[in-house]
């Protein structure tokens, strides 16, 4: 019980931006979208999954012995660009800062997945897919930012 409500302290903060900021409907519908635009539910979905992974490893992380101070901070800058891009996106509807927050995020995941690597290949392996999506993410809003 203990190690799920260990797991459950650091799953939850990652879903509080979609909870102060949620999907803004109305705002996402006068975008001009790529082609390659995933739909609603599979960025939901994705991003369900992702945070699972993203917890997992963090979990095992902070228990290893061999953590250093160095992964605290990607760690805690990926934290704050992911929940910034849902108020900057859907609250503010600031494209180009939306850009800006998500170019950093993919910046500062690539960092956490390294430190990590570090610390224990197996937890970094967790990351991959969040690196993957963050890339794909900064892609995206880049382009919806320069046809908007």
């Amino acid at each position: 019980m203990k190690k799920i409500l260990s797991f459950l302290i650091i799953l939850i903060p990652w879903f509080l931006s979609s909870i102060v900021s949620p999907f803004n409907k109305e705002f996402y519908q006068t975008l001009n979208l790529p082609i390659y635009t995933p739909n609603q539910y599979v960025f939901i979905f994705t991003w369900i999954i992702l945070y699972i992974l993203i917890s997992i490893s963090i979990y095992f992380t902070i228990k290893d012995k061999n953590i250093n101070r160095n992964y605290f901070l990607p760690l805690i800058l990926t934290y704050i660009f992911n929940q910034l891009y849902s108020i900057v996106f859907f609250y503010y509807n600031n494209l180009f800062l939306s850009a800006v927050v998500t170019i950093l995020g993919f910046i500062s995941s690539v960092s956490l997945i390294y430190e990590t690597y570090k610390i224990n290949k197996k937890y970094a392996y967790y990351l991959i897919p969040f690196v993957l999506w963050n890339l794909f993410a900064s892609i995206l809003i880049t382009n919806i930012l320069f046809i908007n």
